[in-house]
């Protein structure tokens, strides 16, 4: 029994692990996405980071030069942190909440560098949440992110017939169960942004569409960014290991709170909104953190 457990879990971990691998694959093929694994110990929910790379024109950003050698406009930047989840069950709303809480999360831990000896440099990079999926996200879980004042993307990449589970079909009753699956399944994917990221009034200032694309000839479908029209070609820096930085490991810390000269105890902290504007600051400035203290 102990040994059928570990298993369980192990198998749990590689199902996971695969599908980290392939959403790094797809979201630079066809997203202009570099990011990269940072999920482990003190990872603060945080399962993949980095880069989304778009044409200032998308960003409101005056191009500083031409494009390259290639035809490829010139390029702006979005920090993305994103969660992973291969499970059987729909996508439910406290998933939302959770990367939601991951984000700012992050914000807080980027402002407190602030108080540091030698304070390194704030950047303003604005930033966005992922979230990928292999099921279906709940209509709640729509909801939930389409009322977010936080920037969110919604990626549903269902696994491919052949190998949803990861494995190498050795395991006879894994084949014949994806074998008898539609052979479209792949096709019905999804991908969403919320008002404070697509929005005429969000991050991206309506200029850039997200859809799921298909194509007559293959199995498979695919993610794609369309602006004006026209798609946005997939384009990361070659070398982006070098403008990437070091993933934030967030962290628990014990803190003695004094308030007028007795020590209290937190028992709890709320995000209170801010009311300026949410294109500008990206989600990242738009919420006050209130604590709540009681005498010890």
């Amino acid at each position: 029994m102990r040994r059928t457990a570990e298993s369980l879990y192990l198998n749990r971990v590689a199902k996971g692990a695969n599908f980290e691998r392939r959403s790094l694959r797809l979201l630079r093929e066809h997203l202009s996405m570099s990011l990269r694994r940072v999920g482990g110990k003190g990872d603060g929910g945080i399962d993949l980071q980095g880069w989304w790379w778009l044409p200032v024109e998308c960003l409101g950003q005056t191009p500083t030069s031409s494009a390259d050698t290639a035809g490829t406009p010139p390029r702006g930047r979005l920090r993305v942190i994103a969660q992973c989840k291969n499970e059987d069950k729909k996508v439910l709303p406290r998933y939302i909440r959770e990367l939601e809480g991951t984000v700012l999360r992050y914000c807080s831990s980027s402002l407190l560098k602030q108080n540091d000896t030698h304070p390194a440099p704030i950047t303003r990079d604005a930033l966005v949440g992922l979230f990928l999926s292999t099921s279906p996200f709940s209509q709640t879980s729509f909801l939930q992110a389409y009322s977010s004042p936080i920037p969110l993307a919604l990626l549903h990449l269902p696994e491919p017939p052949t190998s949803g589970d990861g494995t190498d079909g050795s395991d006879p009753a894994a084949v014949a169960t994806h074998t008898d699956a539609p052979q479209d399944a792949a096709l019905q994917g999804t991908i969403v942004f919320n008002p404070a990221l697509g929005g005429h009034t969000g991050l991206l200032r309506g200029m850039v569409e997200p859809r799921w694309e298909r194509s007559s000839d293959v199995d498979e479908g695919r993610p794609g960014i369309w602006t004006n029209g026209t798609r946005i070609q997939s384009w990361t820096p070659e070398n982006d290991e070098d403008i990437q930085e070091a993933p934030v490991n967030i962290t628990l810390m014990t803190i003695a709170y004094v308030y007028q000269g007795r020590k209290v105890r937190l028992i709890g902290l709320e995000w209170m909104p801010v009311d300026i504007d949410v294109a500008s600051h990206a989600g990242c400035d738009l919420y006050a953190m209130r604590l709540k203290f009681r005498s010890t």
